[in-house]
């Protein structure tokens, strides 16, 4: 094998041995928890997770409806074990691994420092732990990415590549606008091509159709989100420009740089995809605090990596001095304490929460738990099942003890202001009898509910 590969290798089996040795079993997201509870249930032939309360309703434990797709692609892995959800996100990576080495291989562009941005870009990491969508999507787009550059070009070429397209919106949306930026200028010159991306769009987009109809009743349902404001660009600019040029090093000069045959439609996917996320109105720095919103914001540029990765080779084989041997021995060496070390922290803060959750349910489940969506990180199917469920509507029937539980992060006002809010829903009288603190600036309450004082 040659140096290059060697290398490429190294680091992937790094990024797979301490995944392994730092086993994840814990999640950080609202968001994943629908994306958990929707892939146990699929995993046990069933279409959701509910529990049955004290007063006998149903409670489904998906508190959002998103896209099918990614609970789909991980209930094998929850069929497996419960926690095995998590090592999708290592196969998610690896198979990227494989498809840019692939593309960079056609194209002789092949370096290990692209590589090296994938691993270090902090989001990859962090949310190859977790069940997000970003993870299958980034693996999907690698494909992609591998049957744009690396299959016979033709009509059926591009059919293929529009079925593709068409089942990316299966994860998230926005998937698609990669997918399009790209083949747009080969469609605009060729009517053939035009042709066959669109009819095999049409065909890929049929699972969303079926899902979406099934599941919610809607075949073009779209879950509420966020809207788009040009305004919003003000407020964005300054963490979008973090990303691409802090976090994916001199990217924006990087794509910018760009040469060749495939410098424009990489230039046209990833500016498009980049201006959308201007006008996006969510920026999750409004409610956890700015070093939050580089991974939560960041996390969407997961599935733009191979087309980074691309870009980063074109320029490393144009200006070689930034290929030299020391620099990549620098690089690499950098590379894997970043992801041995990252690994290794993730795992140590996931063990800190999911110690909280092992002794609420030990302490608090033995008397009724009123759920609420501030503790899914805790009171959630995959720590326990709650023997005696209550949610908010139902409190006013409470008349006997109960324990509530919330969380929040005690460094950011919103959520402050949200806490104060969840306590004033339920009028009851109320007493904190635990808090849990965390180094990373979580606490967890604990208020025992005594409907008779």
């Amino acid at each position: 094998m040659s140096t290059p590969v060697n290398r490429i290798l190294l680091l992937a089996f790094t990024f797979l041995f301490s995944f392994l040795f730092f086993y994840p079993t814990f999640f950080f997201s609202v968001d994943e928890l629908s994306y958990v509870t929707r892939s146990l249930a699929f995993s046990e032939g069933r279409s959701d997770l509910v529990q049955v309360t004290v007063m006998a309703n149903e409670f489904s434990w998906a508190p959002a409806d998103y896209p099918l797709g990614t609970a789909f692609f991980l209930s094998p892995f929850a069929w497996i074990f419960d926690k095995g959800i998590f090592f999708s996100g290592a196969v998610y990576v690896l198979a990227s691994f494989y498809f840019i080495y692939r593309i960079l291989e056609k194209l002789d562009r092949v370096s290990v420092l692209p590589f090296v941005v994938f691993l270090v870009f902090p989001p990859t990491i962090y949310f190859s732990r977790g069940v997000m969508s970003e993870m299958p999507s980034l693996a999907l787009i690698s494909f992609f990415c591998y049957g744009f550059f690396c299959w016979e070009s033709g009509w059926k070429k591009f059919f293929l590549l529009g079925v593709l397209a068409g089942l990316s919106i299966l994860f998230r949306e926005t998937n698609i606008l990669l997918c399009g930026g790209l083949v747009l200028l080969p469609c605009f010159k060729d009517a053939r091509k035009f042709i066959g991306f669109t009819i095999g769009v049409l065909l890929g987009i049929i699972p969303r159709i079926i899902t979406s109809s099934y599941f919610y009743g809607d075949a073009v349902y779209v879950k509420k989100a966020a809207s788009f404001d040009w305004l919003a660009i003000g407020h964005n600019f300054s963490l979008y420009f973090v990303i691409t040029i802090i976090l994916l090093p001199g990217g924006l000069y990087v794509l910018y740089k760009m040469k060749g045959l495939f410098a424009r439609p990489i230039q046209i996917s990833l500016g498009l995809f980049i201006l959308l996320h201007l006008f996006y109105t969510y920026h999750s720095g409004d409610h956890s605090g700015s070093l939050v919103s580089i991974f939560y914001n960041g996390r969407y540029f997961i599935p733009t990596l191979p087309l980074w990765c691309i870009a980063y080779a074109d320029f490393f084989k144009q200006y070689t001095f930034v290929d030299n041997n020391k620099l990549k021995q620098l690089a690499i060496g950098i590379c894997l304490l970043f992801v041995i070390s990252f690994q290794g922290f993730l795992n140590y803060l996931g063990d800190k929460h999911e110690e909280v959750a092992v002794d609420i349910f030990e302490h608090y489940n033995n008397e009724i738990i009123i759920y609420h969506n501030a503790a899914y990180r805790y009171l959630n199917p995959l720590h326990g099942k709650i023997k005696q469920l209550m949610v908010m509507e139902e409190t006013d029937k409470l008349s006997t003890r109960a324990y509530y539980i919330l969380s929040h992060r005690n460094k950011t006002k919103s959520q402050k202001k949200e806490l104060n809010q969840h306590l004033k829903q339920l009028k009851h009288p109320k007493k904190l009898v635990k808090s849990y603190q965390i180094f990373d600036g979580t606490e967890v309450l604990v208020f025992a509910i005594d409907p008779d004082e």
